[in-house]
């Protein structure tokens, strides 16, 4: 009885598909002076095409704040006063073509990509 137990444990063991999620990542890297090198990371569950399909435009902006700005603003003062190092508005045709890789600053590889303050060489 022992015996048809552990086999039936190992039946419905490996009988199940391996539970693995799925992470989908958008690398933020730091080339700045100041947080030289510094990346963060973020993830999403779906695909980012899929993501974005739920967006009002095909668009994921992002924004970078300088850290003394933002220990020194009220978030009302940062976003009427547009205190904004860079944004950038990419398509994820623009983020496939950088491997979901962004670099601040900017690289040659971005500068036909869309972003304010304009890309310059």
């Amino acid at each position: 009885m022992k015996n048809i137990h552990i086999f039936l444990i190992y039946l419905i063991l490996v009988s199940c598909e391996p539970f693995t999620e799925n992470f989908y990542t958008i690398e933020l890297n730091n080339h700045s002076p100041l947080s030289a090198n510094s990346n963060t990371y973020i993830d999403s569950r779906k695909p980012w095409s899929e993501a974005v399909t739920n967006l009002p435009n095909d668009t994921l902006s992002f924004y970078i704040f300088a850290e003394d700005t933002i220990n020194s603003y009220p978030w009302k003062i940062i976003s009427t006063e547009y205190k904004v190092l860079k944004r950038y508005d990419f398509s994820v045709q623009d983020l496939e073509s950088l491997k979901y890789k962004i670099s601040y600053s900017t690289t040659e590889q971005m500068k036909n990509m869309r972003m304010y303050l304009p890309y310059k060489e």
